[in-house]
């Protein structure tokens, strides 16, 4: 008891042999045809690379009554280079230490792995300045645990069995 199938429809050349290594030409990739349309997935970019796109983006400052547009990096060492000449010392060190630094020569970002603690901190000080406050509960604020929750209710239902 075989079904009829029409000869036409899955049959293939007479000179072609299906077998291991040979597919149906029905289902073989199509000349310019790839196997994998949509390509590999992007890679993830490294939280430095982040950092690098941040300051690379362009803002619009007032200065002197102009408009300009800078990057964020160099919004933030005009500020630090404000801050160093009204007398902050942190400032002035981070700038100083900043032009005397090899890795700072050679490159037009500024590798933060390789800045002191103070150095840091300023840095660290300078974008909080600079961006807005987010109003982010604190850890465990505000959040209701489900299972805590419910483990409540039922150490509440053993003791009052008649009120449910």
């Amino acid at each position: 008891m075989s079904e009829d199938i029409p000869e036409n429809e899955h049959s293939e050349p007479q000179d072609y042999k299906v077998g291991y290594g040979r597919p149906p030409k029905a289902t073989q990739f199509k000349p310019g045809q790839s196997g994998n349309p949509n390509g590999r997935k992007a890679k993830h970019k490294s939280v430095q690379e982040q950092m690098r796109m941040v300051l690379s983006k362009k803002v619009e400052i007032s200065e002197g009554g102009k408009t300009k547009r800078l990057t964020l990096q160099e919004v933030m060492l005009r500020n630090i280079a404000n801050k160093a000449a009204k007398g902050d010392l942190r400032a002035a060190n981070f700038v100083l230490g900043l032009l005397n630094s090899d890795a700072a020569s050679e490159s037009d970002t500024i590798d933060q792995n390789k800045l002191s603690n103070e150095d840091l901190a300023l840095f660290e000080q300078m974008m909080a300045e600079l961006s807005p406050p987010l109003d982010l509960p604190a850890p465990n604020e505000g959040i209701e645990h489900p299972i805590e929750t419910l483990s409540a209710d039922l150490n509440e239902q053993k003791e009052n069995p008649n009120d449910a």
